[in-house]
């Protein structure tokens, strides 16, 4: 009976001991113990939500084996990220040529302007002014109110005299988005689309504005359409965007974060700590990509926050992981770097995928942990995806 007992109170002994030890691998990565060594170069960062595969081994009590940490599909997939693309419904202008033809109502609905190859044309199914060498304007008016990302200028005859883009919103107030000096972008290049990426407009907007100064070129730079893209105030569940918040604060995307859950030609990615908790959603991208890597900065919409990611130029299917950036390196990748008004952060630890390449498209998912450049103490955890992002490969 005592021989039993004492047998007994060896296998408690041990069970304790090896909870003891699975319970000090736990990172804390908001509150990191200075005691503790630099992450080793086959860490992943931990999130508050979603755990990474990784061929690390964990510890096992029931089997000496390694275990293999698999993802479960969620039950119910996260919403993708739509982006709304519009066409005009509504028009006015400061002059007409005549009306119908060449008149504001022109350039509603698609682009439906028939040219002979490229060359530009003087056509009836475009907006012209009354005079050819005067400032003017022409106000499209859309369905539903969005939150700006993008305004796409269909021209047909004497491009580009656009010297001003303005949004309007639901109170009527207009905001500058777009402004240049009028160019001469020649006769055989039509229909010619001039593209401009809207950023710092937090509010939902249904009107754009557009100034053409056709004092330098004296020709009619006519307009055949307009395409306003954008996010609708309901089209992103759990984003906060429904219940009336200013994007990009506020909610999360839910579940692992994937290419497929980014707009297409865009991204998304979630910043967040203890303190806060914020979304961006956006197709405002730069590429700058060299011979030896490729770097492409992910911005917000009203450019709060700008996402640095340096990439590997071997562009291979599986979870790469990163290293912690080093400011005096002359290249970066794998590394990352996030800009904010709340302070620059810059990578500790992380990985990410790639999930496939088209052409010259990259798709692929991140989860990073981040530290202030100032203070040591204070580390943020970003996590997202990118769909369809368009960079020079080396």
């Amino acid at each position: 009976m005592k021989s039993g007992n004492h047998h007994f109170l060896i296998i408690i002994g041990i069970t304790a001991l090896a909870v003891a030890l699975a319970c000090s691998t736990v990172v804390d990565i908001f509150n990191p113990p200075t005691s503790t060594p630099h992450p080793s170069s086959t860490t992943i960062p931990p999130t508050s939500t979603t755990q990474v595969p990784t061929a690390t081994d964990i510890p096992n009590t029931s089997t000496p084996t390694p275990t293999e940490i698999l993802i479960e599909p969620s039950e119910t997939p996260a919403a993708k990220i739509e982006l709304l693309h519009q066409w005009a419904t509504g028009a006015e202008a400061s002059s007409e040529y005549s009306t119908p033809a060449w008149s504001a109502e022109q350039a509603l609905g698609e682009p439906d302007t028939e040219l002979i190859g490229e060359m530009c044309s003087d056509e009836p199914s475009a907006w012209a002014s009354q005079d050819q060498d005067s400032v003017e304007w022409i106000e499209l008016r859309y369905e539903v109110p969005v939150y700006p990302v993008e305004i796409n200028i269909i021209q047909t005859y004497s491009p580009d005299q656009v010297s001003m883009v303005e949004v309007i919103d639901l109170d009527n107030e207009y905001y500058t988005v777009y402004e240049s000096q009028p160019t001469d972008q020649g006769s055989d290049d039509c229909p010619y689309e001039l593209s401009a990426p809207v950023s710092g407009v937090d509010t939902l907007i249904y009107g754009v504005r557009i100034t053409i100064d056709q004092t330098q070129l004296e020709s009619w730079n006519e307009i055949d359409a307009v395409e306003l893209v954008g996010i609708p105030q309901d089209s992103a569940p759990g984003t906060g965007i429904g219940e009336g918040e200013i994007i990009p604060h506020g909610g999360t995307i839910d579940g692992i974060p994937s290419a497929d859950k980014a707009p297409e030609g865009g991204f998304y990615y979630r910043v967040f700590n203890p303190g806060f908790d914020e979304t961006i959603i956006s197709i405002n991208y730069v590429d700058q990509s060299t011979d030896d890597e490729i770097v492409v900065d992910l911005i917000s919409i009203n450019g709060e926050y700008t996402l640095t990611l340096f990439i590997s130029p071997e562009l291979v299917p599986d979870f790469i992981v990163m290293e912690s950036y080093q400011e005096s390196a002359t290249l970066h990748a794998p590394s990352a770097i996030l800009e904010t008004e709340r302070g620059v952060y810059f990578l500790d630890y992380g990985t990410y995928e790639i999930e496939r390449v088209v052409g010259d498209e990259i798709s692929g998912n991140f989860f990073m942990a981040m530290q202030s450049d100032v203070n040591p103490d204070e580390y943020i955890s970003v996590e997202g995806a990118f769909n369809g992002l368009q960079v020079e490969l080396p």
